[in-house]
């Protein structure tokens, strides 16, 4: 993993995500080290391995995952954003205000898997960040349009209905898939 070469370091931390979750728990705090790798493709790989992690331990790596999520380079923070996810709806509540923010993220992709892993919340917790995602009704992406709408269909009638207004102005949306979901 201290490899010179970044191609050594990848090709180590991909190694490592062929282990067993006992096996890779073990592990996991050298694979932390390398979420500050220089070349991007070895962060990238650690936080993915990471996420193979059972999710009571990958919380114990949350933070410096969280941290991925200011990243400059987009493959990490997508990485960050998805790996999060894995983690159970009682730890991801204390995420979701940094999640959130990513959903203004410059990337369609970390804007797209922001939006699914934020539907994966608990529905009380879902609730308190819906209008942000019904926000993302509007986003110039389709492919993130799309997955706010799957994420808003999973609040019950109540809060759906809220929203509604914003969910039946898709019905007219410039992209048919958005229109037929």
């Amino acid at each position: 993993l201290n490899d010179g070469d970044f191609s050594v370091r990848r090709t180590a931390v991909d190694v490592l995500g062929k282990l067993d979750h006992a096996e890779l728990a073990k592990v996991s705090s050298g694979l932390v080290m390398k979420l500050g790798d220089t070349e991007r493709s070895v962060s990238t790989a650690a936080i993915k391995v990471l996420a193979k992690l059972d999710p009571a331990e990958l919380a114990k790596h949350s933070s410096a995952i969280e941290a991925k999520l200011k990243d400059p380079e987009r493959q990490v923070r997508r990485a960050a954003v998805r790996a999060l996810g894995k983690l159970e709806a009682k730890e991801l509540a204390h995420l979701a205000g940094a999640l959130v923010a990513k959903l203004e993220d410059t990337d369609w992709q970390v804007r797209k898997a922001t939006a699914e892993v934020l539907g994966k919340l608990d529905p009380a917790e879902f609730v308190k960040h819906s209008s942000a995602l019904a926000m993302m009704l509007d986003d110039t992406d389709t492919s993130v349009r799309l997955a706010a709408i799957e994420a808003l269909g999973k609040l019950d009638t109540v809060e759906l209905a809220k929203h509604s207004g914003a969910i039946v102005a898709k019905l007219e949306d410039v992209d048919t898939g958005v229109c037929e979901i």
